[in-house]
């Protein structure tokens, strides 16, 4: 990204595209529907987790954002051809995933977990399974490394969504039984609906492991350093990212693992 300053005179202030004399702005992508990383809050305005630390990152830079929405399904793409320059919602590492894109250190660390009904005592029973289209869960369940064909205790039927808020929907009109997602999104939807609370609970035990970092362009190392270098400033402080948690995910506020994750990545300049 170039920024012209009087006569002709050109500095280097970002990889982005979207820039004017005026204000750099630097676009970023995010996705509706992944609370509490990712999502529309009360007002219409994009909020959560990663878009918070997206937003601080943007700051050390003095840069304003530009937020883009995108999907589960076309959001590296939409990464890769300059739509926005950070994905910041929630984005799983995986060594294919690094093949299309380039990652910041880790940001958040999680699983993927099974929201069931409380009440699923007859063998043989038929429970429809959704989980979400273009995500690491759908890789894991379709290759069968989460649950599938018969479990001993009911036959899974599997269901693809194309958003959490469709699944949301269809687990209240009883469309699917069950749903297949990472921890958080799953208590998320459990807080929005309290009438599924009282139907359904998530698995103790998490299925999958779920690294989550900030995607920048595959190739695009100067943005990555860039983040990674605001990210580590605010790793620095322990205090810092267990208030954002607290603001956030209350629920992971003084998570053992999450506290040594941002210790280790503290990397001094």
């Amino acid at each position: 990204m170039l920024v012209v300053l009087g006569r002709g005179i050109v500095v280097l202030a970002l990889t982005a595209p979207h820039v004017s004399a005026a204000e750099a702005l630097l676009p970023i992508c995010y996705r509706e529907d992944t609370a509490p990383f990712s999502y529309l809050d009360a007002k219409g305005e994009p909020a959560g987790y990663t878009i918070e630390l997206c937003r601080r990152v943007a700051a050390s830079l003095n840069v304003e954002v530009k937020m883009v929405a995108v999907t589960a399904e076309d959001r590296f793409a939409r990464l890769a051809r300059g739509d926005c320059d950070l994905l910041c919602e929630a984005t799983s590492v995986t060594l294919k995933r690094r093949q299309q894109a380039d990652f910041s250190y880790y940001t958040f660390l999680t699983g993927a977990a099974f929201l069931y009904p409380k009440k699923i005592e007859d063998a043989g029973k038929s429970v429809i399974v959704g989980y979400l289209k273009g995500t690491t869960v759908e890789t894991a369940a379709r290759a069968g490394n989460i649950i599938g064909g018969n479990s001993g205790q009911f036959i899974l039927k599997e269901f693809e969504f194309e958003s959490h808020e469709e699944a949301q929907e269809a687990l209240a009109n009883g469309e699917v039984q069950g749903y297949l997602a990472d921890r958080e999104i799953l208590e998320s939807m459990l807080e929005e609906l309290p009438q599924l609370a009282e139907t359904h609970q998530i698995s103790k035990q998490s299925l999958t492991y779920e690294p989550y970092a900030i995607a920048v362009r595959l190739g695009d190392f100067e943005t990555r350093l860039k983040v990674d270098t605001a990210l580590a400033e605010l790793f620095t402080t322990p205090g810092t990212m267990r208030a954002l948690l607290s603001e956030q995910i209350p629920a992971r506020r003084n998570d053992p693992v999450l506290e040594e994750l941002f210790r280790i990545q503290a990397i001094p300049e």
